[in-house]
C-alpha cells in the first residue's frame, strides 16, 4: 500500500463509527498501522482482549491491553496462552486481590506468580508462599511484602530458606533487636552484616557506634548510612565525609532540621555536588526559605528545578525574575501552574518556548497547536494515553516512515 493511500485510509477510519466495521478491520486488515488505527477506535472490551492476545504485532497488542480496565478481562488474558509479555503487562493493571491472590497462588508460570504476589495483601497467602512456593523468586517477593507484624515467619525463613537471597529480604524486615545484633556480631558473611545494620530495629546506639568506628570508604560504614534510625545531627556530622554524589544526595534527603541541612550543603566539598543535592530535597519549608533568602543563581537554578517548589513561587519567579536563565528552568518544574506553562507555549520567545516544551505537563494536544505533527516534538508523545483518535491519525500519518522502521 502506497503512503498516500494508506493516509487516505487512516482518515477514513478516523471518521468511522460503526463497531463492527472496526471490529472487521482490527481482526482482518494485512496492515499493521491500519490495525493500531482501528484498535485506537474500539471501545469494546472484549474485542480489546481478542486483539490483545491475538495480533500479530507488539504495538497493536500493547495498545489493545492499555484500553481494558476491567480485571475479569485482564483474568482472561494471564490465564490464556498468549504472549508472555502481553501477561505480564496484564497483572499490573489488575486490582481486584481475589484474582491476584488466585494467580499468585496457582499459576503455573513463576514470573506470573512472582509479579501477582507483589501486589496481593492477603498475610495468610503471603506467608504460605513465602515458606512454600518451589521458586526462589517468588518467596523473596512475599517476604519483601509480608506484614511485618508476622515475625515467626521472617525469622523462619531467615534461618531456614534455601536461597540466600529470600534469606536476606526476610533478614532486612526482622524486628527482633538481639537476633539483628548477633548476626552483625557473629556472622563471617560481610553481606548478611551490612543486610543487618540496614535494618530500622538495629540498636542505635550500636549503629552509631559502627558508623563512627569505620572507615566512610567501607561497605559497613556505607550501609549503616541506610538505616532510617540515625537522627539528623549523626548524618549530618557524617555527610561531609561521603566519597560519592548518590550518598551525599542519599543523606541530604534524611535530614529534616533546616540549620544542619544548610550547614551541610555549604559544607560539600563540590559545588555541583551540592546543587544536585538542592534538586532532591523534598521539605516545603527549606525549599521556600532558600529560594527567599538565597541570593546566589547557581543555587536558585538548583532550588527552582526541584519538583517539590511550589506552584505560587514558580509563577513568581516565572513573571518577576530579573534573570531571564532562571525564568526559563522555571518551565521546566512540573508544578508550574497550567495556565503559565500554555501561555509561554503559545506566546513566549523561542528560547522561553523551548524550556516549556520540555514540561512532563505538555500533552500532544498542546504540541500540535504550535508544532507540525512530523516535529519530534509532537511525534515523542504518540502514545501518550490521552492522545484523541483525530491526533493519533495526524501524527501516524505524518511520520509514516519513521513509525514503519521503528515499530512495524
Amino acid at each position: 500500500m502506497e503512503d498516500d493511500e494508506l493516509k487516505e485510509r487512516l482518515y477514513q477510519i478516523n471518521d468511522l463509527n460503526d463497531p463492527i466495521s472496526l471490529e472487521i478491520i482490527c481482526f482482518n486488515d494485512s496492515n499493521w498501522i491500519v490495525r493500531l488505527v482501528a484498535t485506537h477506535k474500539i471501545n469494546d472490551e472484549k474485542s480489546l482482549v481478542k486483539i490483545a492476545m491475538n495480533d500479530s504485532n507488539p504495538t497493536v497488542r500493547k495498545l489493545a491491553l492499555g484500553r481494558i480496565g476491567d480485571d475479569e478481562l485482564l483474568s482472561e488474558i494471564i490465564m490464556s496462552n498468549t504472549f508472555s509479555d502481553i501477561k505480564l503487562r496484564a497483572i499490573e493493571k489488575v486490582k481486584n486481590q481475589d484474582i491476584l491472590k488466585n494467580l499468585a497462588l496457582n499459576s503455573a508460570s513463576w514470573k506470573i506468580r512472582r509479579r501477582a504476589t507483589m501486589k496481593i495483601t492477603d498475610d495468610g497467602a503471603l506467608t504460605h508462599i513465602a515458606l512454600n512456593d518451589p521458586s526462589k523468586h517468588v518467596r523473596r517477593a512475599a517476604a519483601n511484602n509480608l506484614n511485618l507484624d508476622d515475625e515467626k515467619s521472617l525469622i523462619e525463613l531467615f534461618l531456614n530458606d534455601s536461597s540466600n537471597q529470600v534469606r536476606n529480604v526476610a533478614l532486612r524486615r526482622i524486628n527482633d533487636e538481639e537476633l539483628l545484633l548477633e548476626m552483625y556480631n557473629l556472622n563471617l558473611d560481610e553481606k548478611v552484616r551490612r543486610i543487618a545494620i540496614q535494618n530500622p530495629n538495629f540498636p542505635l546506639d550500636e549503629l552509631v557506634k559502627i558508623i563512627s568506628t569505620h572507615d566512610p570508604s567501607s561497605a559497613i560504614w556505607k550501609s549503616a548510612l541506610f538505616n532510617p534510625r540515625l537522627p539528623a545531627d549523626v548524618l549530618a556530622r557524617h555527610l561531609v565525609d561521603a566519597e560519592y554524589f548518590y550518598w551525599i544526595r542519599f543523606l541530604i534527603n534524611r535530614i529534616n532540621d533546616y540549620d544542619l541541612l544548610v550547614e551541610a550543603i555549604e559544607n560539600i566539598k563540590f559545588r555541583w555536588q551540592s546543587c544536585e543535592v538542592i534538586q532532591a530535597i523534598r521539605n516545603d519549608a527549606f525549599l521556600e526559605r532558600m529560594i527567599n533568602e538565597n541570593s546566589d543563581r547557581d543555587t536558585r537554578k538548583c532550588l527552582v528545578l526541584n519538583p517539590n517548589l511550589s506552584s505560587e513561587i514558580l509563577e513568581d519567579i516565572v513573571l518577576n525574575d530579573s534573570h531571564d536563565s532562571l525564568r526559563c528552568l522555571a518551565l521546566k518544574n512540573p508544578n508550574i501552574p497550567d495556565a503559565i506553562l500554555k501561555h509561554f507555549l503559545k506566546e513566549g520567545d523561542d528560547e522561553f518556548r523551548d524550556y516549556a516544551f520540555c514540561n512532563p505537563k505538555v500533552s500532544v494536544n498542546d504540541l500540535l497547536d504550535i508544532y507540525p505533527a512530523d516535529s519530534w516534538y509532537c511525534r515523542s508523545h504518540l502514545f501518550d494515553p490521552d492522545v484523541s483518535t483525530e491526533a493519533f491519525v495526524e501524527l501516524i500519518c505524518a511520520n509514516l516512515d519513521i513509525i514503519e522502521k521503528r515499530f512495524g
